[in-house]
């Protein structure tokens, strides 16, 4: 929604990493007419999760572009996102109410 909550008035209403509970939580919010913001973060695997580290292939530094070179394949981890909402203070009992029909 276009109108801004100021930092210090927003509350955390949900986190999730599933695209599809941002639209229902999104929809939800807009047909209520509460205002919100949604932040995105990237959730980084841990080092070492899938042969990856800090984003590049170990055999890299083999002078291997990929494991598919030496007859392996990997696959490569995608991308994760946490999304959070955030709500005006006053409207989170409001905002709460709205989302209890929506994530079922």
């Amino acid at each position: 929604m276009s109108k801004r909550i100021p930092m210090f008035a927003r509350r955390r209403l949900f986190s999730t990493t599933s695209s599809q509970e941002v639209g229902k939580i999104r929809a939800a919010l807009t047909r209520a007419d509460i205002p919100f913001r949604i932040d995105q973060s990237e959730i980084t695997p841990p080092v070492g999760s899938n042969g990856v580290i800090g984003g590049r292939h170990p055999w890299g530094a083999l002078g291997l572009q990929s494991l598919g070179a030496i007859g392996m394949s990997a696959p490569d981890p995608l991308p994760a996102y946490e999304y959070t909402f955030y709500v005006h203070k006053d409207d989170v009992e409001l905002a709460q109410a709205a989302l209890d029909g929506s994530l079922d």
